[in-house]
């Protein structure tokens, strides 16, 4: 048994959950390189009352995770996958050049911290 799932299965002794959900919470928690992975098996835990493994993006909860801990390498994956699409609608909006820097940056705000 791997161990991501044997700290999920003590997280949800109730639940029965198979060994083949090592390999796509190992490749998850890849997405943040270094982070705390205890963390990412709780958030899965907690998703995993309201539906099944299958419906969660996991490698995007892992980068949420690690943003919410504010880790550098996952705040600077969330820019990496993120930062463009930001900018692209900052673009669309037809915001003035000098605004679109201080635009950015209360959207990312915003994004990444709780209201």
């Amino acid at each position: 048994m791997g161990r991501l799932v044997a700290q999920l299965r003590a997280l949800l002794p109730d639940r029965e959950l198979g060994d083949e959900l090592e390999e796509p919470l190992a490749e998850a928690a890849k997405s943040w390189p270094g982070g705390n992975v205890e963390i990412f098996v709780r958030a899965v835990a907690e998703r995993l009352g309201t539906g099944e493994l299958g419906a969660l993006c996991l490698p995007d909860l892992a980068l949420a995770c690690g943003c919410a801990e504010g880790d550098p390498a996952a705040l600077a994956g969330f820019e990496k996958l993120c930062g463009p699409v930001i900018e692209r609608a900052i673009a669309a909006a037809r915001v003035p050049d000098a605004d679109r820097a201080d635009i950015g940056q209360i959207g990312r705000r915003r994004l990444l911290t709780a209201p």
